[in-house]
């Protein structure tokens, strides 16, 4: 994952030419959830003069403020490809299954995708990143995914997935 932050700090660097101003960003709840906050932090302590304004949005979203250029950049998992806009830097991310240490799959060492679909899901709404993700997985298996439960809160999804027999992904 350090590769992965390496190629955001990148992009970032990319920005150094600007020293003033204001950058509108458009990111996804997972990245401002986990490294996002961290690297704009760094950067605004290298050029304290350039100040931001971070909206979170789903990626469909995100595509769609960049064309109506409500957003200067866009920071999401898995956006659609788009013609009209530029991809400046691409990574990986992995998915983690989130349940608690008594659920049945707690004892398993290794635990696949296809093994938690035995079970009640918890899952971002449609046209999350993640959710994406989870579909065409699911549809890979020849699955349509049926949750329990879904949420535009990461963090309640997270919390669900810690305290119930649902299983929830991060």
């Amino acid at each position: 994952q350090m590769a992965d932050l390496e190629r955001v700090r990148s992009v970032l660097a990319d920005m150094s030419g600007l020293r003033r101003g204001h950058v509108n960003l458009v990111a996804s709840q997972s990245t401002l959830e986990s490294f996002l906050p961290v690297e704009i932090a760094r950067y605004k302590s290298q050029h304290p003069a350039v100040s931001f304004s971070i909206t979170q949005s789903t990626a469909s979203k995100s595509i769609q403020a960049l064309q109506d250029y409500n957003a200067d950049l866009a920071i999401s998992y898995n956006l659609p490809k788009h013609e009209a806009l530029q991809t400046l830097s691409h990574l990986s991310q992995k998915i983690f299954a989130i349940f608690p240490k008594t659920h049945p799959l707690a004892s398993r060492p290794v635990i696949k995708f296809s093994d938690c679909l035995d079970f009640e899901l918890a899952l971002p709404s449609k046209g999350a990143g993640l959710r994406t993700v989870l579909e065409a997985q699911a549809s890979k298996l020849g699955v349509t995914l049926q949750p329990g439960l879904e949420s535009n809160a990461y963090s309640a999804l997270t919390r669900i997935g810690e305290k119930s027999d649902m299983i929830s992904f991060r």
